[in-house]
């Protein structure tokens, strides 16, 4: 281990998941509680980047997602959670008996074999990664991605431990935040559905007029950002898997997905089928 691992785990296990649940208490944005958490995690075990992620309990959908040290390459992830096969998606995590896993320890030492590892980790120039999926009274409510540099120790039993442990708690503050965001959220108003048509890629086609104001509002900024937001590409990319998978029945059951806007109003996000192979949502 060389001296910056060394020096990371300065506190016990026991200790990190008592100051998390301290934490989970007082944080009322989910924003706020994960930046505190990665803290409180580094005071365990060293760890280069972060993805926290907020999932819709009733479709295990990624919503929305927290980078911390990272760059966004979310259409690449989500392509991969829900179109590509994988080890420890987060929905086989959730199901799992521990809700921790690495990829070295999924793929048997051999990360090459992980499309995760070719097409986002090695690109990135990360090489160990651990997942985590939270869960609590059975719902799944979010999920965490670590990764460390390329040439970097493995994280050991013990990391993964302490987040398997962490599950249920970091499922509950995630449950609490978004309770507490919508109490706090604008208003709701009537709105017309809006409709936006994909291309495979993920590139906007077109857009009906109502679409345009949720899309800003969903990103709190820009119509192009609101396409750009995770719940979109994670509702795209389910589509596309659901499309190829179902190609031999009439019509395959597509995705829908709770979503929070910036301003604090729940959604619901619904893939839509057309007659050309495009998505829209």
């Amino acid at each position: 281990m060389n001296t910056r691992q060394a020096s990371a785990g300065t506190w016990t296990a026991e200790w990190v998941l008592g100051d998390l649940e301290r934490l989970a208490v007082r944080c009322s944005s989910r924003a706020h509680f994960f930046d505190e958490a990665a803290a409180r995690l580094k005071r365990a075990f060293a760890f280069d980047g972060a993805c926290w992620h907020t999932l819709d309990p009733g479709s295990d959908l990624i919503t929305q997602h927290h980078l911390q040290d990272l760059e966004d390459h979310f259409p690449v992830l989500a392509n991969n959670e829900y179109a590509v096969p994988d080890v420890n998606k987060f929905q086989t995590l959730a199901r799992a008996k521990r809700r921790a896993a690495t990829m070295s320890e999924a793929t048997g030492g051999h990360v090459e074999r992980s499309a995760r590892f070719r097409d986002l980790l090695a690109p990135g120039g990360f090489d160990p990664e651990l997942r985590s999926a939270f869960v609590a009274d059975g719902a799944t409510w979010g999920a965490l991605i670590l990764v460390r540099r390329a040439g970097q120790p493995e994280f050991e039993r013990r990391d993964v431990d302490l987040l398997d442990a962490s599950s249920a708690l970091f499922a509950r503050a995630v449950r609490r935040g978004l309770v507490t965001e919508a109490c706090e959220g604008a208003a709701a108003v009537a709105d017309p559905p809006g409709v936006i048509e994909l291309d495979a890629a993920g590139c906007l086609i077109r857009a009906s007029s109502s679409a345009e104001p949720l899309l800003c509002e969903l990103s709190g900024t820009t119509m192009e950002a609101g396409v750009a937001s995770p719940a979109i590409h994670a509702v795209a990319s389910a589509t596309r898997a659901a499309l190829a998978a179902g190609r031999a029945r009439e019509m395959p059951q597509l995705p829908s997905s709770a979503v929070k806007t910036a301003a604090g109003r729940g959604w619901s996000c619904t893939a839509l089928c057309s007659a050309r192979p495009l998505e829209r949502t």
